[in-house]
């Protein structure tokens, strides 16, 4: 069986897992990052970060890139981190994320997969009432937790840790290489697919998936919802919201 060729366009810092992944599944992967990762924590804030911890219930997080951000920020303090922080978090592969710092999840539930499912979960869950609660999130958020917990909560607060921006040398080899023979375009984010698709102007991206015959694989809901706007057909979505998921979908389609 011919191996797939599929573009990926996770950040310049996932490269080298995204190879190892690909060959381990048996996929010829195309890299060309459609976007990286600027941490927008300062000293300062990071100081007025801890000193918020000691008076949090819980921590919502939905990005693995948010707890590696949040936990590089905090890595050289002095305090130690609060044992009474319970966490919540959507995603599983955060949630792996999560273990390999050393914290276990006080709630994750695998089939929540958008922001909304989990929102509307922790409405009615009687034990969050009036408590603290911290986001941590990119500035290019999509979701909006503290309007939607805020009938439930005593205080919420959010930190932004991070933004997003377009990949400069992710656009000059895609630009390079265009047309490019590939047979599939993953995305794993609403943010890599506006980005990806910046990379050219007009419509000359969807005229080439088109053209010649591309399908189109989605990490999840909220980047299908993402791609619609650019008017290309989604022909997979990863039912767990995983990479791993998303390229064995690939493998397996027919």
């Amino acid at each position: 069986m011919n191996q797939p060729r599929v573009i990926i366009t996770r950040s310049a810092t996932q490269e080298s897992s995204s190879r190892k992944l690909c060959d381990e599944l048996g996929i010829h992967p195309l890299i060309y990052p459609s976007i990286e990762y600027q941490s927008l924590m300062d000293q300062e804030k990071i100081s007025k970060l801890l000193v918020a911890l000691s008076s949090i219930d819980y921590v919502l997080v939905t990005s693995q890139n948010a707890l590696h951000f949040f936990f590089d920020a905090i890595k050289n303090s002095t305090k130690s981190f609060p044992i009474h922080i319970r966490w919540i978090v959507l995603g599983k592969t955060t949630k792996h994320v999560l273990e390999d710092y050393g914290h276990q999840a006080y709630f994750f539930d695998s089939s929540f997969q958008t922001s909304a499912q989990l929102a509307k979960h922790l409405l009615g869950c009687k034990e969050l009432s009036r408590k603290s609660i911290l986001i941590l999130r990119p500035k290019e958020s999509v979701s909006d937790f503290s309007t939607w917990l805020k009938p439930l909560t005593r205080n919420i607060y959010e930190q932004v840790l991070y933004q997003t921006q377009s990949s400069g040398d992710g656009k000059a080899r895609f630009n390079e290489d265009f047309p490019i023979d590939c047979d599939w375009i993953s995305f794993l984010s609403p943010s890599a697919v506006e980005a990806f698709f910046a990379f050219k102007k007009n419509d000359e991206i969807a005229h080439w998936i088109f053209n010649r015959g591309i399908k189109i694989a989605s990490i999840g809901p909220t980047t299908t919802q993402k791609i619609a706007e650019f008017e290309v057909p989604v022909s997979i979505e990863s039912p767990d919201s995983t990479f791993r998921s998303l390229l064995q979908e690939i493998k397996n389609f027919d």
